[in-house]
């Protein structure tokens, strides 16, 4: 891709983020920070293909035909200067294209309901950075995403970024990423969609880091709208996301997702849960999440197998903390905070089998974990629990074993 001379390349951002696994926040910048172009390097304003920007006019051919050309240079930059260029239809986003706004006040309005604002369906080495998207009406056809990185048919996009947005207020999901390779989603807001804030699908080795998602769904949406979805991803890490007030759940795992992270994310304020996996999953990590204000239970592994959740602090989950179910297999649950069990009910709930409970820290609770009858093979470990009633549920099986468990009062069944 041709980019200034000052740019980092798309692969060398997404190494550098993946092993700082912390937040790595830019802001955007100005017009007139950018490098000046030189020698094969083109930047072209948008302005000049005719786009007015005065929030009137349909800007949609003026923009379409401005990317053209930057694809036919062989890829440029084309800068939007501050104003609301109106579409009324999706923009095709080629290769080697960078569209670069002022920021904030640089904005692209869907003219109509349920836009696709940006597509960007087969791209390679596409980038978006410092541009805002709104919409205008509530949710028509599930499934759509202002900003669209999905392919018609055929192979999805592959290294493209989507950096320091704004999308607010659109009959869409935020951002969909469907059988993607390699993309980075990063520093993005997203506020108030008529579907999920972030959804991947089918995608493969891509970063969602830095990125705050407010109000997910709650523009009309349907009544399983979530901060962020994940479904049939692999090898992709969630990092250092906030997600804020979504219409059900924070972050949803669905079946066919393997070997993703989630790490480092604020997830408060969620109508039900913070973080659900579903069944038909495979190592998972859910690692230094803080998780705070869940309606129902905060965490909750409806099944799959080697889940791991590591190092989350929990506060005020309404349910138990921690819910593993019964197709669950092998899951650890490993040096977790619980700052208060709920009122009236277990802190964490283990049900499944091969499960590994370690080092958590559970207090101010009136229970502290419940195993279940049908529970096999669990071991747990110098768990700390501060528990008015029980710490242990009562174990009738001997493939449960409880040891080095700190805390009182201490009950339970055959495992004295």
């Amino acid at each position: 891709m041709v980019l200034p001379q000052q740019c980092i390349s798309r692969r060398g951002m997404i190494r550098r983020m993946g092993a700082a696994g912390g937040m790595v926040m830019c802001s955007a910048p100005a017009l007139d920070a950018l490098p000046a172009p030189s020698g094969p390097h083109v930047e072209f304003n948008v302005r000049a293909f005719g786009a007015r920007g005065d929030g009137a006019a349909d800007d949609t051919t003026a923009i379409q035909t401005a990317i053209a050309a930057a694809s036919a240079a062989g890829g440029a930059t084309i800068a939007f200067p501050s104003g609301v260029y109106m579409v009324s239809s999706p923009l095709q986003v080629l290769d080697n294209v960078r569209l670069c706004g002022a920021g904030r006040s640089s904005t692209i309005h869907a003219m109509k309901s349920n836009q696709i604002i940006l597509s960007l369906g087969k791209c390679r080495g596409a980038i978006i950075e410092s541009l805002r998207f709104t919409g205008a009406g509530r949710l028509g056809v599930a499934g759509r995403g202002a900003i669209w990185l999905t392919p018609e048919r055929g192979g999805g996009p592959r290294d493209c970024m989507i950096l320091n947005c704004w999308i607010e207020g659109v009959g869409t999901c935020g951002i969909v990423v469907g059988q993607a390779i390699g993309c980075l989603i990063s520093g993005n807001h997203i506020d108030g969609t008529a579907e999920h804030g972030i959804y991947s699908s089918a995608s493969q080795g891509c970063i969602f880091s830095n990125n705050v998602i407010r109000n997910a769904g709650r523009l009309g949406g349907v009544s399983t709208c979530v901060g962020i979805k994940v479904a049939d991803t692999t090898e992709s890490t969630f990092n250092a996301n906030i997600v804020e007030s979504p219409l059900t759940e924070g972050i949803l795992i669905e079946s066919g997702t393997a070997r993703c992270t989630v790490v480092g994310n604020v997830i408060h304020d969620t109508p039900q849960r913070t973080i659900r996996i579903n069944d038909q999953t495979s190592a998972i990590q859910i690692t230094g999440n803080i998780l705070a204000d869940a309606k129902t239970e905060a965490i909750r592994i409806f099944g799959g197998s080697g889940c791991s959740v590591m190092g989350n602090t929990i506060t005020s989950a309404r349910d138990t903390a921690i819910a593993i179910d019964g197709p669950a297999r092998d899951a650890t649950i490993i040096g977790n905070t619980v700052a208060a069990g709920p009122a009236n009910g277990w802190a964490m709930r283990i049900d499944g089998s091969g499960h590994f409970v370690c080092g958590n820290h559970i207090m101010k609770c009136r229970f502290g974990i419940q195993v279940a009858p049908s529970a096999r093979s669990i071991r747990m470990v110098s768990n700390q629990i501060t528990a008015t009633e029980r710490a242990y549920s009562d174990v009738e099986d001997d493939s449960v074993t409880i040891d080095g468990h700190e805390g009182v009062p201490h009950q339970r069944g055959r495992h004295q």
